[in-house]
């Protein structure tokens, strides 16, 4: 009999409210005072998740897990256990109001100081709440006050203690109990009870939360889906879309340029991967008139028929059917990738130049190459600022079981050097992981966001001078050195072969 009490909770008469705690019209009052979103934010974090006020100072955005069907707060408490509080639809919506609209939108912390974005002091909070409380006639209130609100409508409801000490992270109920895990489905109904709202106002939070992600992409003014730290170089790009100005996106592998270009969309814009070989990019340029009706509208309608129909026709001849199907600057060509730039396909450029606005991306224009650019635009790509690079991990990295994100931010920050793609293959790596614990962390790496050294002049400075010593050999009659020669210039020109062909 003694440990009964540990299994079921006797019901708590409503009337009987525990020392410190607010009761339901004081705690209405209170919320009806008017405040700023980060406040009414806090004051529903502490009062309906039990927070104490320390670790509600301390939440930051990687916190806050709306990935799942029930949104939560998840953070380690004062023991350094890890918590996790289910949020009702009440917090979803103060919370999402305030998140949306503050001001230091960069800054870590959930409630972040009004002027500075820094994190918010225990001080800063007891006043404010003394505030309230006096424009609410409620007197002696402090924050710790909503916490055992919290729990007092718990025991109110009648859920059991091993429930109430797992929402609030008590220690255990008795040394020598063990600690009982509680089913997120029961702890989203305990607290979801909590909201005294209408049924018609937590039907609508419920329909507007039921998509609901902090980390969603946003949008453009134009709708298109906006991508971390290129919000200049997208609009850049957009506008010159619309003004038809020819440009050439620059910059190293993996830096977004493809993504950029993929944002682009217009109607009157036609796509490709590249430009080589010339002869395949000029059948997929009219493959792309022919689906819109543009290239030879009075013949077949299946694209494969014209194939057919002018296998032998030559470079110059698909070049005059793709020239003769538009009007000048009627259509924007987007060529994704520009690597296999060569004289043949500078030449091209020149040629649909005439007709099209070319907008496309190259890691950098090699010398010999600069005259075919020499009109264009030009948009230069670089590595995300460390402000944008820390976003992009947030984003790809929401919702992930990690043990020490400031450490896996930390690695994930020089492993990657503000690299996209080296960011967002290093968190796809990170999350195929149970768990990313810290050893996980250590072991990862990543090369592609350093600097590539291209070895392409001392490869050819070392053939000029195997060819010279092959002559300077035939010259005083040695076969010997002759042949050496001859093999060590054969497997130079085999190793700029290869880097050519596979530099990307």
């Amino acid at each position: 009999m003694v440990h009964q009490s540990l299994v079921t909770r006797p019901a708590v008469p409503s009337a009987t409210i525990p020392p410190k705690a607010l009761t339901k019209d004081e705690l209405e009052a209170l919320k009806s005072v008017r405040m700023n979103p980060r406040d009414r934010a806090l004051i529903a974090v502490l009062s309906q998740c039990g927070l104490r006020v320390s670790e509600a100072c301390a939440l930051t955005v990687d916190n806050i897990d709306w990935s799942t069907d029930t949104p939560n707060l998840r953070f380690a408490d004062k023991r350094d256990k890890e918590r996790a509080v289910p949020m009702n639809l009440e917090v979803q919506d103060v919370l999402r109001e305030w998140l949306a609209s503050r001001r230091f939108s960069d800054s870590e912390y959930v409630f972040c100081n009004l002027r500075n974005g820094q994190q918010l002091s225990r001080k800063t909070v007891w006043a404010f709440m003394k505030t309230y409380a006096q424009r609410a006639g409620i007197r002696h209130v402090h924050p710790h006050m909503l916490r055992h609100t919290f729990g007092a409508d718990l025991a109110d409801r009648d859920v059991p203690v091993e429930r109430i000490k797992d929402l609030m992270g008590h220690s255990s109920i008795e040394a020598s109990s063990i600690y009982i895990s509680v089913s997120d489905e029961q702890k989203r109904h305990s607290v979801e009870r909590i909201d005294r709202r209408s049924r018609l106002a937590r039907w609508w939070s419920r329909w507007k939360n039921r998509d609901y992600s902090f980390f969603a992409p946003k949008h453009t003014r134009t709708g298109m889906p906006q991508t971390v730290g290129r919000d200049e170089e997208l609009y850049q790009l957009e506008d010159n879309l619309n003004k038809g100005i020819d440009t050439l996106v620059t910059g190293p592998i993996g830096v977004g340029k493809s993504h950029l270009l993929a944002l682009l969309d217009a109607e009157n814009a036609l796509k490709v991967k590249t430009l080589s070989p010339v002869k395949e990019a000029l059948i997929n340029i009219a493959e792309g008139l022919h689906k819109i009706g543009r290239l030879c509208p009075d013949g077949p309608d299946n694209f494969e028929t014209i194939k057919k129909q002018h296998t032998r026709t030559s470079i110059q001849g698909w070049t005059d059917m793709v020239l003769g199907s538009v009007e000048r600057n009627e259509f924007v060509l987007i060529v994704d990738d520009l690597s296999d730039m060569t004289a043949s396909v500078g030449r091209l450029i020149d040629k649909l130049n005439r007709k099209f606005t070319i907008i496309a991306a190259l890691q950098e224009v090699k010398r010999p190459y600069e005259k075919y650019f020499w009109k264009f635009d030009s948009l230069e790509v670089e590595h995300l600022s460390a402000a944008d690079a820390k976003k992009l991990i947030r984003q790809c990295a929401a919702g992930a079981n990690i043990e020490d994100y400031r450490m896996t931010e930390t690695n994930i920050l020089q492993q990657s050097a503000g690299n996209p793609r080296a960011i967002i293959e290093i968190v796809e790596r990170l999350r195929k992981e149970p768990a990313v614990t810290r050893s996980a962390v250590r072991d990862v790496s990543h090369t592609g966001a350093r600097d590539q050294i291209d070895l392409t002049f001392a490869v050819v400075l070392l053939l000029l001078v195997v060819v010279a010593a092959r002559f300077f050999m035939r010259g005083i009659g040695s076969m010997e050195g002759y042949v050496l020669a001859g093999i060590g210039s054969a497997i130079l020109v085999g190793i700029r072969f290869f880097m050519y062909r596979f530099k990307r």
